[in-house]
């Protein structure tokens, strides 16, 4: 798609925009790793500009930058408009609607040795399902979602759904579609009654990788992305655009906030809510999650105070 088709649609949409230089890309949001393509991003002010937004194919801005600045260091297609966050969501609400530039409708596949339950939902369109995989009963499937192979549904699993994304669109508070993919690798196995959804958009698509295993009541939402071998216990709360890496140990109850990273192999206990990101190797316990050794720490000078522990009086 090119600039200038999203500027006739803004304008079509009542948003005065105008074009400083044309480019075309066939995404929105970050660009997924390993992908050529080019993505529109949007930049509401410079302090916000990164090597990730200087990979952008073309930019929303808002008026207010400095354009002279922004083009030593960015050389692709611009797009001015009062308010470039609001703009994006905008388009991305229209392309959804109105267009098949999120991606052409497929039938659903659902490989013959796959095992499916009673009551399961699975849409007519855009799933596929992997071999061997199991779907247990009373399963809902979303459209947007790849199941891999030897991977199990456990019962009333809900998987595609959408979350709570909002933008002030026109003066109004409005829900973003998600317009992304839920992708599940190979021989995973996800618990009862967990709910996990998809993508906001492509390039930020929900994935969960290989061998994961992820606890009965667990909430995963839109954006976040889990590395092989992890463990995640019950009733954990992961908000969106969470990095989670491989063989991770998240246990029951943690509540994770939003664009929090935790690093490879690291050790989060139980009940902790995380606010912060963790290195690789970490161990991490407490409310608000801190590094393990200081939490400990922590917890014995309120034990002297009769104010912590079994102990405290």
């Amino acid at each position: 798609m090119l600039l200038r088709e999203a500027n006739e649609i803004l304008s079509g949409l009542g948003y005065a925009s105008r074009i400083v230089k044309d480019a075309s890309f066939d995404l929105m949001g970050e660009i997924p790793e390993g992908y050529n393509g080019g993505t529109l991003r949007y930049l509401s002010d410079l302090k916000y500009f990164d090597k990730k937004i200087s990979m952008a194919a073309a930019l929303l801005i808002e008026g207010h930058i400095d354009l002279e600045k922004l083009c030593t260091v960015y050389d692709g297609g611009i797009l001015v408009c009062e308010n470039a966050k609001e703009c994006f969501y905008a388009l991305l609400i229209y392309l959804h609607e109105n267009t098949d530039f999120f991606g052409m409708a497929y039938d659903t596949h659902i490989d013959d040795s796959a095992v499916i339950g009673k009551n399961v939902k699975i849409p007519s369109k855009n799933v596929r399902i992997g071999k061997g995989a199991i779907i247990e009963d009373d399963v809902i499937i979303s459209t947007n979602v790849e199941i891999g192979e030897g991977t199990r549904i456990c019962s009333g699993t809900i998987l595609g759904s959408e979350g709570v994304m909002l933008c002030t669109i026109q003066g109004r508070r409005t829900l973003i579609p998600h317009a992304g993919k839920l992708v599940i690798g190979n021989r995973v196995a996800i618990m009862n009654h967990s709910i996990i959804q998809k993508g906001i958009h492509t390039g930020a698509d929900t994935v969960i990788g290989d061998d994961v295993v992820i606890g009965s009541g667990v909430l995963i939402a839109h954006g976040t992305r889990i590395g092989s071998g992890t463990l995640i216990l019950d009733h954990v709360n992961i908000a969106g655009y969470c990095w989670i890496g491989s063989n991770v140990w998240v246990g029951a109850g943690c509540v994770m906030r939003n664009g929090t990273k935790v690093g490879d192999n690291s050790h989060i206990a139980l009940g902790t809510v995380l606010i912060e990101n963790v290195q690789d190797n970490g161990k991490i316990s407490g409310f608000f999650g801190i590094d393990r050794s200081k939490s400990l720490v922590f917890h014995e000078r309120l034990k002297q105070y009769g104010l912590g522990g079994r102990e405290g009086k």
